[in-house]
């Protein structure tokens, strides 16, 4: 008698929009956690989680890895993060010099997006999320995109 056997797996594939060419939740295990700051439930989120605790030491940061372009170049990075009041992102992409980024929001449930233009290389660049002297917003996720998008 032959058997037949059946076996199920979901696989998620993510297609990006045109103009769109990163998107890295702020939970994502190849993200590099620092000091207090840790991923957290957030049913409101992208991925059901966020990124709690950055900010108020220099230990307490996220760095975004992974974050691959197609060629080097200015690029709009849009920041979905959660906040209640009014706090600061110090954003440092590669190492480089670190840009502050005044966030305010009304809900730590409930993401809100803001956007900035960054350098990226070609290939995968890091993004450092961090405030050394004060607590910074909850991290949802990043997209990156093309200008004009």
């Amino acid at each position: 008698l032959g058997r037949s056997f059946s076996q199920q797996q979901t696989v998620r594939v993510e297609v990006l929009p045109p103009g769109l060419e990163a998107i890295v939740e702020g939970e994502d295990p190849g993200n590099t956690f620092s000091g207090s700051a840790r991923p957290d439930g957030c049913s409101g989120c992208s991925g059901g989680q966020k990124v709690r605790f950055i900010g108020n030491s220099p230990n307490n940061y996220v760095t975004v890895n992974n974050v691959d372009v197609s060629q080097s170049g200015e690029y709009v990075l849009f920041i979905d993060y959660t906040l209640d009041g009014s706090r600061s992102f110090f954003v440092s992409v590669n190492d480089g010099p670190a840009v502050e980024v005044p966030l305010t929001g009304s809900s730590w449930d409930t993401p809100t997006s803001a956007s900035i233009t960054v350098s990226l290389n070609a290939g995968i660049n890091t993004i450092r999320f961090f405030n050394d002297t004060a607590y910074a917003p909850d991290l949802d996720r990043i997209r990156i995109a093309s200008p004009g998008t």
